[in-house]
């Protein structure tokens, strides 16, 4: 795996300052996990009602998974390692749980709806515009990852008509 960063051979690479506003942009977010995670999903669940049945496990535990989650990847891109093995095994988990290509934008509205409410005045352009970005390569890599799973294969094989 490698660095980070403009002209690293890390398959997922943001610059320096991108990295560091997610940083320290998610220390005021973590601080507030709890109610962070509960603005996500009851963004989520206003804007796609029919997500909601993905989530049959106890919401409190998938809360505390999420911001998880995200302090991994923000951790990742702060030391510097390509999260891209990483997500490929969060895609594969959000795979098994019935999530679909589909549901990347809406999940992605969320977050930023919840940066918005958490952070306040200090979600600024240049952070919206980071966040935007690292929300992006995330997806794209957990994209990339669900559709070479063998999950995604043996799908699609299915599908198909001879």
């Amino acid at each position: 795996m490698g660095r980070c960063g403009r002209g690293s051979v890390a398959s997922i690479s943001m610059d320096a300052r991108t990295i560091e506003l997610l940083a320290a942009t998610f220390a005021r977010v973590a601080a507030r996990r709890d109610d962070a995670a509960t603005i996500f999903y009851a963004r989520l669940f206003t804007t796609a009602p029919a997500l909601r049945h993905l989530f049959k496990h106890d919401l409190e535990s998938q809360k505390a998974k999420f911001m998880s989650a995200l302090a991994q990847i923000v951790e990742y891109y702060r030391i510097g390692v390509d999260p891209e093995s990483y997500l490929a095994r969060l895609a594969e988990h959000h795979e098994g749980y019935g999530a679909e290509r589909a549901h990347f934008e809406t999940m992605g509205d969320a977050l930023i709806f919840t940066l918005a409410q958490v952070l306040r005045d200090d979600f600024t352009p240049e952070v919206r515009a980071a966040w935007v970005t690292a929300y992006g390569e995330v997806a794209g890599a957990m994209l990339r990852a669900g559709d070479a799973s063998p999950r995604s294969l043996r799908a699609r094989a299915a599908s198909l008509r001879f």
